[in-house]
């Protein structure tokens, strides 16, 4: 007797046809348990993913918020350094270098204070060889400059010297920013190695305690200094 005729035979056509259906459940089973473990691994994929994008998304804003801190600063620092420049030039054309001593002596730091005023904004020049007492580099500042100084001995031109941070201060987050000042012709009469009589004069009278002597066309004369205090609206 052929074996499917047997087990109809001995255990009946219901015991074959729950068979069936038995394994149809099996597979329908399986499958579920398949679509259920897939669930189960996509869950845990996007359990142990999502610090990673919440990190990666916290990590953009924050590039973000230094891309633009960055730009602002660096358009600040910009601006004054135009603003000393144009009324530098204005003073030595008027009355020649000596006087132009006189004029940076009784404006320069008026004429700082003010565009920080007008931008709203800390900003100030500093170096490693100050003119001024009121510029000297405080340690942070002056770790900055000497920074600058080994990427020049690196061959890094100075118009891509700056660099920019936050820290707390005071229980305020402040962003601090320096931008490198090159050393120009222009600044060779008061600042470099031949200093006409009358103009050395002039400077030992109004900066007895001058160390900004000495700079050659290409050095690093100093930096802009610029501080945006973020805990404020």
């Amino acid at each position: 007797m052929p074996v499917g005729q047997s087990c109809r035979a001995e255990f009946g056509w219901e015991y074959m046809r729950g068979f069936t259906v038995l394994k149809q459940s099996e597979v329908e089973s399986s499958k579920r348990l398949s679509n259920y473990s897939r669930c189960q691994w996509m869950v845990l994929f996007m359990v142990l993913l999502g610090p990673a994008v919440g990190a990666d998304q916290t990590d953009l804003a924050v590039d973000q918020q230094m891309t633009s801190l960055q730009l602002q600063a660096r358009s600040t620092a910009m601006s004054l350094g135009s603003e000393l420049k144009s009324k530098l030039q204005q003073a030595i054309a008027k009355d020649g270098l000596a006087h132009a001593v006189e004029f940076c002596h009784l404006n320069a730091q008026g004429l700082t204070r003010q565009q920080a005023i007008t931008l709203s904004t800390k900003v100030s020049r500093t170096s490693l060889k100050v003119r001024n007492p009121a510029n000297t580099a405080d340690v942070w500042q002056q770790s900055v400059l000497e920074d600058f100084a080994d990427q020049q001995q690196q061959g890094i031109p100075i118009s891509a010297m700056e660099f920019g941070e936050i820290s707390e201060q005071d229980g305020d987050s402040i962003y601090r920013f320096m931008k490198a000042i090159p050393t120009q012709g222009l600044c060779l009469g008061c600042h470099g190695d031949s200093i006409a009589p009358e103009v050395a004069t002039r400077i030992q009278q109004f900066y007895p305690d001058d160390q900004a002597t000495g700079f050659q066309v290409g050095d690093i004369r100093g930096a802009f200094y610029v501080e945006i205090n973020l805990s404020r609206d």
